[in-house]
C-alpha cells in the first residue's frame, strides 16, 4: 500500500519546475486591485486577461493583455487603462502572488484559486 501512495504523486507536476508564465495562468482573487473591491484575474495562456470587479452593487468585466519579461509583469486593460509595470513574487507553493507597481511601490496580493 506504501508503494502505491508513493507512486500516485509521480505524475503530478512540481510548482518548483514551473516557470512563472505558468505560474501565473489560472485564476487569481485578490480584496481590491482596482477600487478597493473584490477582484478575480483569469490569466490566459494567450497573455490575455479578464479582470472582473464585484461592486456590491454592480459587477464590472474587463479585458486585457499581459506581458512577463525581467522580472516584471505588464498589464493593459484594452481601451481603459494604458500599461501597468509590476514587479512580481510568487510564495506559498505559487499559491499567493504579490504585485507591487513600479512607479508608487503600492503593494497587492493574489490567492490563486
Amino acid at each position: 500500500m506504501f508503494v502505491c501512495a508513493e507512486l500516485s504523486g509521480c505524475n503530478q507536476i512540481s510548482n518548483v519546475f514551473l516557470t512563472d508564465k505558468n505560474k501565473l495562468i489560472g485564476t487569481w482573487n485578490s480584496e481590491g486591485i482596482w477600487m478597493d473591491a473584490p477582484t478575480v484575474i483569469v490569466f490566459s495562456s494567450n497573455s490575455t486577461f479578464k479582470l472582473t470587479i464585484d461592486f456590491s452593487i454592480i459587477k464590472t468585466t474587463s479585458d486585457g493583455k499581459w506581458n512577463m519579461h525581467n522580472g516584471i509583469l505588464t498589464m493593459e486593460i484594452i481601451n481603459e487603462i494604458p500599461p501597468t509595470n509590476y514587479t512580481y513574487q510568487f510564495s506559498e507553493d505559487s499559491r499567493t502572488l504579490t504585485l507591487t507597481t513600479v512607479n508608487s511601490s503600492a503593494s497587492y496580493i493574489l490567492t490563486k484559486q
